[in-house]
């Protein structure tokens, strides 16, 4: 990825950037100040954020305590649906949905392709068939998507918000099949390590709707190596431009693979990490690894969010976590019932 291309800029400096031969020198110094104050005003760009949230903080229940301790400790934690959500009848109707997507003309022919030649050229996540398509900033989905409600759930954004100590920006959501294929191809995307370049601290979450193990692709994630960390300092981000991709052959050197940790769980788990931390998806061999994924960011995130959402269709009355995970604190709803 080039260095930049995706970070949203302020309009001014984007006009600015239109001007015939201003482009580079207003992007250069805009960019490095950016580098420059991103982490040092970090905590202040999220100080309404912050506030709102210490006004009405949540009160946890006994798991979501748990997983929120462990996500402090080491930036990685893991669940049952059921123990979270307690709620059997919800995950039979998500988990409808998926085997009817899966069973879709389109999920097989985006399967079959792969196997059979697709992998040959791919080179960043060809290997994924995506239910609302490839990344593409600013696809619209709908606000009864089950999937943005699963995000928007108070039982998992208490607990990101909880994570962050503010009320958090949702940047991405999706439901991923990753493709089993057998072949001796490189590694890509986001099968080397990295680290996320989203913000400098990140909770990703992914539901299991398959077993997933070493062979059907299973994330591998170390703890303990978000900035400030045992293994913070080694291939730093450079935020909020670009993640860190540390060279493959040296990072065993630096990191143990005893000090890795291997996220092998059963169909029905959500698996929760901060990917602001090093972690890969491993490469699917012998079967397809499905899941849904979504993701917080704080506020002060130059980040383009993945998605949209109509204002026009959103209920009136929603609570200010979900207004200011959507970044609708500032927008009139209209005055009419849920869309």
């Amino acid at each position: 990825m080039k260095k930049g291309s995706k970070v949203v800029r302020p309009r001014p400096i984007q006009w600015l950037a239109r001007v015939p031969g201003l482009k580079k020198p207003v992007l250069g110094v805009y960019d490095t100040w950016l580098r420059f104050s991103y982490r040092r005003l970090w905590n202040w760009h999220n100080r309404e954020a912050a506030r709102a949230f210490a006004s009405h903080p949540p009160s946890l229940n006994p798991v979501q305590q748990r997983l929120l301790a462990d996500l402090r400790e080491k930036g990685f934690a893991h669940v049952s649906f059921m123990e979270l959500f307690e709620d059997a009848r919800y995950w039979h109707q998500l988990n409808e949905l998926v085997e009817n997507w899966l069973s879709t003309d389109a999920v097989k022919e985006g399967e079959r392709h792969y196997r059979e030649i697709g992998y040959k050229d791919a080179h960043f996540k060809e290997y994924l068939v995506r239910w609302y398509g490839r990344e593409v900033d600013g696809k619209l989905i709908p606000w009864d998507s089950p999937w943005l409600q699963l995000a928007l759930y108070p039982k998992v954004l208490d607990l990101a918000n909880s994570y962050f100590g503010m009320y958090t920006r949702m940047y991405h959501v999706d439901v991923w099949d990753t493709i089993a294929v057998k072949h001796d191809g490189p590694l890509i995307g986001g099968q080397k390590w990295h680290r996320d370049p989203a913000d400098i601290k990140l909770l990703k979450c992914f539901l299991y709707f398959t077993d997933v193990d070493e062979a059907s692709g299973a994330m591998q994630y170390v703890p303990y190596s978000r900035p400030g960390e045992k293994y913070g300092s080694l291939w730093p981000q450079d935020p909020p431009f670009d993640g860190a991709r540390p060279p493959g052959k040296e990072f065993p050197i630096y990191i143990p693979p005893c000090d890795w940790v291997t996220a092998s769980f059963p169909k029905g788990t959500l698996v929760l990490a901060d990917t602001a931390a090093f972690h890969r998806g491993g490469r699917a061999e012998t079967r397809n690894r499905v899941l849904a994924t979504w993701a917080y960011s704080s506020q002060a995130s130059r980040w383009p969010r993945a998605f949209r959402v109509d204002p026009a269709t959103v209920p009136v009355g929603l609570p200010d976590k979900v207004r200011w995970a959507l970044s609708l604190q500032g927008v009139k709803v209209p005055s009419r019932s849920a869309a």
